[in-house]
C-alpha cells in the first residue's frame, strides 16, 4: 500500500494557513468556488496537495518577480 504525499486539513485549519474566513470557504463551498474539497460523513476537509494547487493558480505573477511552479 502506497503513503499518501499529501494530508488533510479540516476547514479552520486551511482558514488559519491562508486567513479565508471560514464562513467565506463555506459559502464558496456552497457557490462551487475556491479550492476542491472532500465530504466525508458530515466533515469537510482539503486535500494538500490540492491547496497548493489551488494556490499556485491563484499566484498573479508581477514584472518584478517570475511565477515558478513545480511540476509533479
Amino acid at each position: 500500500m502506497e503513503t499518501a504525499n499529501y494530508h488533510l486539513l479540516d476547514t479552520l485549519t486551511l482558514s488559519s494557513i491562508t486567513g479565508i474566513g471560514v464562513s467565506t470557504l463555506k459559502q464558496w463551498r456552497g457557490q462551487k468556488k475556491g479550492p476542491s474539497y472532500l465530504k466525508i460523513g458530515n466533515k469537510v476537509m482539503y486535500r494538500s496537495d490540492t491547496i497548493e494547487r489551488w494556490l499556485d493558480k491563484s499566484t498573479v505573477g508581477t514584472t518584478d518577480m517570475e511565477v515558478v511552479h513545480e511540476e509533479a
